[in-house]
């Protein structure tokens, strides 16, 4: 038996250290984020 999931991680995501686990019939997937969660703003000036 496999079983497959697909999904898009958002951007902010540290990629070289997710880790995934299977115990006990228990799947954990731990998926570390960076420190800034939001691109600071950038403030354009209109002429």
């Amino acid at each position: 038996m496999s079983f497959s999931r697909l999904f898009t991680l958002p951007e902010n995501v540290k990629d070289g250290e997710i880790d995934a686990a299977y115990v006990n019939g228990v799947l954990t997937i731990v998926i570390p984020k960076t420190s800034i969660a939001v691109a600071p703003v950038k403030k354009v000036e209109v002429k």
